[in-house]
């Protein structure tokens, strides 16, 4: 999880956010679509979080998370600030699609292909 662009304050931060989000979003929120939070990455500010969902839903049904103005924006930050007590503002999380697995099935499929054609010469 080191990340050499950013602080270990905010590797914390992103830890302890995507624990309690993963519980916020499990037990309080209805339509959560299921996902599993792979990863949480703060900005150095720790001000705005991304938080990367691997879930076989399209990216679109991510995307009513992200508006501020929805009430489901509102109500996660509201539940996560209840939760972070220690923190002084919850940053804003934007929710992104986790494409990693379907990046390493490509290379994976990539790689068994070259080494197939590597046995048939």
């Amino acid at each position: 999880m080191k990340n050499h662009g950013t602080s270990y304050r905010a590797e914390r931060v992103a830890s302890l956010i995507q624990r309690e989000l993963e519980t916020v979003l499990e037990t309080e929120v209805v339509d959560w679509v299921g996902g599993t939070i792979t990863e949480v990455k703060l900005t150095p500010n720790l001000k705005q979080a991304t938080v990367y969902v691997d879930c076989n839903c399209d990216e679109s049904l991510l995307e009513k998370y992200n508006t501020g103005a929805s009430s489901c924006a509102s109500f996660i930050r509201a539940r996560l600030a209840l939760r972070l007590t220690e923190m002084r503002g919850v940053p804003r999380l934007i929710f992104k699609k986790d494409n990693s697995r379907e990046y390493y099935e490509h290379i994976e499929t990539v790689i068994k292909g070259l080494h197939d054609e590597q046995s048939n010469k």
